[in-house]
């Protein structure tokens, strides 16, 4: 289960993700950093509590963000999840290529 919290400042917003991230779930969190207000400039997604990444998850991730600064001019930020789970991800994505 994919749970989403936001806190926001002026000027930046943090996007909390916990549970199993996949890409519908993924397409939300999207969604929803682009129809933040105009005024914020900068946002971090925290991915640290995730606990199940499906494949697809992390680039689809990063090209999201380059749209959102690119749209912004603004800068974000990303906190995987633990190690051992990221190393996994990656090894997925490794032999998937």
């Amino acid at each position: 289960m994919l749970h989403v919290e936001l806190e926001s400042t002026d000027r930046s917003t943090t996007v909390f993700v916990t549970g199993t991230l996949s890409l519908p779930g993924l397409w939300q969190i999207l969604a929803t950093c682009n129809a933040l207000e105009p005024e914020i400039r900068h946002l971090r997604v925290d991915l640290r509590d995730v606990r199940l990444l499906q494949g697809g998850v992390i680039e689809a991730l990063a090209t999201g963000l380059r749209h959102w600064r690119a749209a912004r001019s603004g800068s974000t930020r990303v906190d995987l999840p633990p190690a051992g789970l990221t190393a996994r991800l990656m090894e997925t994505v490794r032999l998937a290529v």
